[in-house]
């Protein structure tokens, strides 16, 4: 095998693993995004379509104080990588 074959090679593998990868991060940050504004947009409609005396900076930060963060992005980042997997 030649140093040009197996280098190109090396090179198409880590493409695939690095964009798995890459691909799972962005979509749990995705995931994670459209989760918070799913809350909060949850939390306005409760409110009667109002942000209430708080205001919405500060609703959006007494949810995101609220959230665990960890628990949300690992669930999303295995939803995501099944799904790459069963591609």
């Amino acid at each position: 095998m030649s140093i040009g074959l197996l280098a190109y090679s090396l090179k198409t593998v880590s493409a695939g693993l690095s964009t798995t990868l890459t691909a799972g991060a962005q979509g749990a940050l995705a995931y994670y995004a459209t989760y918070l504004v799913g809350k909060i947009a949850e939390e306005y409609f409760i409110r009667g379509k109002s942000w209430g005396e708080k205001g919405p900076k500060q609703v959006a930060k007494d949810i995101v104080n609220g959230l665990d963060k960890n628990s949300i992005l690992i669930e999303a980042r295995e939803k995501i990588l099944d799904r790459i997997k069963s591609k």
